[in-house]
């Protein structure tokens, strides 16, 4: 019985592998608005309890779902330390109307921050359920604005809060205990790489044909 050769076998795993990694955009970025997160991180504080997916997706942007247990507003922000000075920050909610809003500001202090210039994040989605509150929204890696962080290949902290009542934006949307940050930075710019379909199907093949190979 004839097999394939073992020099034969390599190229066509190394043809296979290759076209893989090259299509990763095909299997490994969802749309933007489709929902997909790779990533989930959970909070939790004395008062509230919050939790933040993501995923790549498009071209160059990054999709988020933040939820928080109030129905006031909720937000999340990217710092360069852990600490609220020098925080990119989106805040998001949906009013007692059942209007949504989603808000790009900067926090230069540790205090309110103020609406940016050019408003660089995009509302996808907002929810308000059973007391929890749920957006999602869309940016770009890199917006290029300067009250934005680049998140393209940049580690960031994670920040959070939430308030109790709806944004106003006028200094009085303090978050008080219900706030946190994650324990070390975060590169928004990678998601897990998952397993290519074909490539268990094409090991069992090669394991088939050892075998072959051995009892021939």
């Amino acid at each position: 019985m004839k097999t394939i050769g073992f020099t034969k076998i390599m190229v066509l795993v190394a043809v296979f592998l290759s076209s893989s990694l090259l299509s990763f955009n095909s299997w490994a970025v969802n749309a933007c608005g489709s929902g997909g997160y790779a990533n989930l991180k959970e909070f939790s504080s004395s008062s509230a309890t919050f939790s933040v997916e993501w995923g790549l997706c498009g071209a160059n942007e990054i999709e988020m779902k933040m939820t928080g247990n109030g129905t006031g507003w909720i937000g999340v922000g990217f710092s360069e330390d852990a600490s609220m000075s020098s925080t990119d920050v989106v805040i998001a909610g949906v009013d007692p109307e059942g209007n949504s809003y989603l808000v790009d500001t900067w926090a230069s202090e540790r205090t309110s921050p103020t609406i940016d210039t050019t408003q660089n994040y995009i509302l996808v989605s907002a929810n308000e359920v059973a007391g929890s509150t749920s957006i999602e929204f869309t940016r770009a890696l890199n917006t290029g604005d300067l009250d934005d962080y680049a998140l393209d290949g940049v580690a960031r902290y994670l920040l959070w809060a939430m308030g109790a009542g709806d944004y106003a934006g006028n200094g009085s949307d303090y978050h008080g205990s219900a706030r946190g940050i994650s324990s070390g930075v975060i590169d928004f710019s990678t998601s897990p790489v998952p397993l290519p379909a074909g490539l268990p199907l094409l090991l069992t093949g090669l394991g088939f044909l050892g075998l072959v190979k051995r009892k021939a």
